[in-house]
């Protein structure tokens, strides 16, 4: 039986850190209902980290439940028809809770989803941030129209580009960079 003498507390951690099957950083997007923006990033985020290989994972929440019925079901065939292939699950789209707060980093897609998180969990502020951080709030399109749909999954996929930028310089390890 031989005995492996670490050098360093860091060590040590590194060496139960590539054991553990958790990813090093967790991302929550929000929006208002989780129907577009928050799915989107989640997914475009997902991707990029994948494609980064980076230990990332990305989630999507909203702040309120989803609308009901008949106005959800035209929303997510319009967006079918606009994103063939690429639609994310929204089904994975829950509303926020206090357990989504152990995650790394909380992304509102405007300023007013951040405030609202930011009041619904004071203490943890420190890891809530929105798109305006990562170049500009992103809002919905004012009209069903599937270009306009397009340029805001378009800055989507930039500010996701742009949170991943940010977590692969601050909040992962070291040797995960």
């Amino acid at each position: 039986m031989s005995t492996i003498l670490w050098e360093s507390k860091t060590e040590i951690e590194y060496a139960v850190y590539r054991k553990s099957p958790r990813p090093a950083a967790l991302v929550v997007f929000i929006d208002t209902d989780g129907v577009f923006r928050a799915p989107f990033a989640a997914y475009y985020a997902q991707e990029a980290a994948e494609r980064r290989k980076l230990p990332v994972r990305a989630l999507a929440r909203s702040l309120y439940p989803s609308p009901p019925g008949a106005a959800l079901a035209e929303t997510e065939a319009f967006l079918r028809q606009t994103f063939p292939g690429v639609f994310p699950q929204r089904d994975t789209c829950r509303q926020i809770s206090e357990a989504d707060t152990c995650a790394s980093l909380l992304v509102g897609a405007t300023g007013v989803h951040t405030r609202a998180l930011i009041q619904m969990f004071p203490l943890y502020a420190t890891r809530i941030t929105g798109f305006a951080a990562f170049g500009g709030d992103v809002f919905l399109p004012e009209k069903p129209e599937p270009q306009a749909y397009r340029r805001c999954a378009e800055l989507l996929r930039e500010r996701t580009d742009a949170v991943l930028d940010r977590i692969g310089k601050e909040l992962l390890p070291p040797h995960d960079r």
